[in-house]
């Protein structure tokens, strides 16, 4: 839902075409495909998981590394894609909140998938 609305609010002006999936925002590939990598890892391939993750890491860091370019500072992709609207709220939520329990996600599913190799689960 979160990148239907930013994919919205490019349209609006109000989110800088560069953050939506449109732009450079690979990290909706992650949420799509979760339902259906989650089944094949209950079934034992922890392989997946770990490529899954991995991919799922770098497209979260991807787009937090072009909403930091896309900043008043910076202003890497031009004027007319300066990266304001967070600072209004509720936009202001999705850096503070919603970025954050995402990266903390990441960081649970690696945890718990090296917990799963100590225990001598199949790698």
């Amino acid at each position: 839902p979160l990148e239907l609305a930013m994919h919205w609010g490019s349209f609006t002006g109000i989110v800088p075409h560069a953050l939506t999936f449109d732009g450079y925002n690979f990290d909706v590939l992650t949420g799509a495909s979760a339902l259906p990598v989650a089944w094949l890892v209950a079934r034992g391939n922890i392989r997946l998981a770990w490529g899954w993750s991995m991919l799922g890491f770098a497209a979260l860091t991807s787009i937090v590394i072009v909403a930091l370019l896309g900043s008043p500072f910076l202003r890497f992709f031009g004027e007319s894609e300066v990266n304001t609207w967070v600072a209004y709220f509720p936009y202001c939520e999705v850096p503070a909140m919603l970025v954050v329990f995402a990266m903390a996600s990441q960081i649970c599913v690696i945890r718990a998938l090296r917990a799963l190799q100590r225990q001598g689960s199949p790698s």
